[in-house]
């Protein structure tokens, strides 16, 4: 891998026009840069860092353009854009206008390793593919969104013959991204090795798969085009919540980290019927020779038609499962958003409270199922939420929710009832329609309902909503009689000793 470092002139400007210097110099104090005005001027570069000008270090300044000069709460001046700007010194309303120093800053000029190519098998042609739609900057200024675009450029193998390390040539590469105009390029060139093979394997397409870039604002990272024949998905991801396993990125208030392991595997391709039509004496004498009792003998015999497609079917399938890989765990940085937007997808009923939250906000998304429809669950990346059509939470990230609706008494589900203990019965088990009330009557001295070894109820009846397929315990006391309501009476007789 080879890495591209290219140098570049630092360029800020600052103008005092009745002070005569020669040139801007820079020199450090206290961890600050304090730099010179050269005949009025001083050339810095974007994301350099905070400096101050020196013989004005204790004079407070005011620049004309925030957007390209800032002046902090410290008293340094931050070239946060690209461009001219002037600085001045702030003046009492009795004060005579100053003179004005102007400052250009000049584009950051990018660092990047280059991008990388797949291995090829040999077809013939030059053509490389890119392992990555993106390539992040190694010296991008943090936050910003600026990164090397893949997606217009070309490579090329320098010969399309079959041997290790062929050079690459990369061309038409460009900076993207909302703060690219904040950079620039040298070239818009790069070089790279890569093989061309006989064959390819999954591991050796695996192994070039080292990152993945989230443009920011991006609600879905890009996976890698794979050389032709084979696809790739994911195999893991680290948090869910932040990158699905669809690849939908959901940003919360602070940058994370998640790791991702991909898959790269084989397309299996159909195979061909070769099979040959053979006479049927000839079939039997293949299968197995007549004995002389003119039975068959088998013991020796080629296996049949339909035992060899077995067997070959096995193998094509252990040959092509053989042909998968795994990426290496590739880290993924998800920018954070401003805001928590909250999506919510939804067929056949209505959603209200979607939209944009500050983050730890309370949302609300309250769902109302269209007529002859009932709502059926939240769930957020397949994970699902809940059956209640109200659902509140907190907005600590973006993300897309879904809300399902299902027609009435399309979905059946069985509530099946066990006691337990003493004797007693229980009337309401069932098959239900989703969404229908289930009331579970107890005739006996019922101590509790529960549900997989947890007490849910003592309520009796125990009323609920019909959602899934669920066993149901009734728990009795010992003793006859029954007990309604969970309360028990009794009759005490005081006898007198006396």
């Amino acid at each position: 891998m080879a890495k591209r470092l290219v140098c570049f002139v630092l360029s800020a400007a600052i103008t005092a026009s009745a002070v005569p210097f020669a040139f801007a110099e820079k020199t450090e104090q206290e961890n600050t840069t304090v730099i010179e005005i050269a005949e009025g001027k001083i050339n810095v570069t974007y994301g350099d860092g905070a400096f101050s000008v020196k013989d004005f270090e204790e004079i407070e300044l005011v620049s004309s353009d925030t957007s390209i000069i800032e002046i902090g709460e410290d008293g340094l001046i931050y070239p946060i854009g690209v461009g001219e700007a002037t600085l001045s010194p702030k003046l009492n309303e009795a004060e005579e206008a100053a003179d004005v120093i102007t400052v250009t800053v000049s584009p950051r000029q990018a660092e990047f390793v280059s991008p990388e190519v797949f291995d090829k098998a040999f077809d013939g042609e030059a053509t490389a593919l890119f392992t990555a739609e993106t390539i992040a900057l190694e010296n991008a200024v943090e936050g910003d969104d600026v990164y090397i675009s893949t997606k217009d450029a070309a490579a090329e193998f320098a010969a399309a013959e079959v041997g290790e390390d062929i050079e690459v040539k990369i061309s038409g590469l460009k900076l993207a991204g909302a703060d690219s105009g904040k950079y620039t390029l040298a070239e818009d060139t790069a070089d790279a090795k890569a093989n061309i093979s006989t064959e390819i394997s999954a591991e050796q397409i695996a192994a070039k798969i080292t990152a993945i870039h989230q443009p920011k604002g991006s609600d879905k990272l890009q996976l890698p085009k794979l050389p032709e024949g084979f696809e790739i998905s994911v195999d893991s991801t680290s948090d869910s919540r932040v990158i699905a396993e669809d690849l939908s990125v959901m940003a919360h208030a602070e940058d994370k980290e998640i790791e991702l392991v991909l898959t790269v595997s084989e397309i299996e391709k159909p195979q061909e019927d070769t099979d040959e039509i053979i006479p049927d004496e000839e079939q039997d004498s293949e299968n197995g020779e007549e004995n002389p009792d003119g039975e068959t003998d088998t013991e020796n015999s080629e296996p049949t038609e339909g035992e060899t497609e077995a067997k070959t079917g096995e193998e094509n399938q252990e040959q092509v499962n053989s042909n998968i890989a795994k990426t290496e765990p590739i880290t993924v940085k998800v920018i954070s958003a401003d805001e928590a937007v909250i999506t919510v997808l939804a067929e056949n009923g209505t959603v209200e409270g979607a939209g944009a939250y500050l983050f730890g906000e309370s949302v609300t998304l309250t769902a109302t199922a269209d007529e002859g429809y009932v709502f059926a669950g939240w769930s957020v990346a397949g994970e699902h939420l809940g059956y209640e059509p109200s659902y509140t939470f907190s907005a600590d990230r973006v993300m897309t929710v879904q809300a399902e609706f299902i027609e009435k008494d399309s979905r059946k589900v069985n509530i099946t009832v066990e006691t337990v203990g003493g004797s007693g019965t229980v009337t309401g088990a069932g098959e239900y329609s989703f969404g229908d009330t289930v009331t579970l009557k107890a005739n006996g001295r019922l101590s509790y309902w529960s549900v997989d070894g947890v007490k849910i109820s003592q309520s009796n009846p125990y009323v609920f909503t019909a959602t899934e397929d669920v066993t149901v315990k009734a728990h009795f006391s010992r003793g006859g009689g029954s007990l309604d309501n969970n309360y028990q009476y009794f009759t005490i007789k005081f006898v007198s000793n006396g």
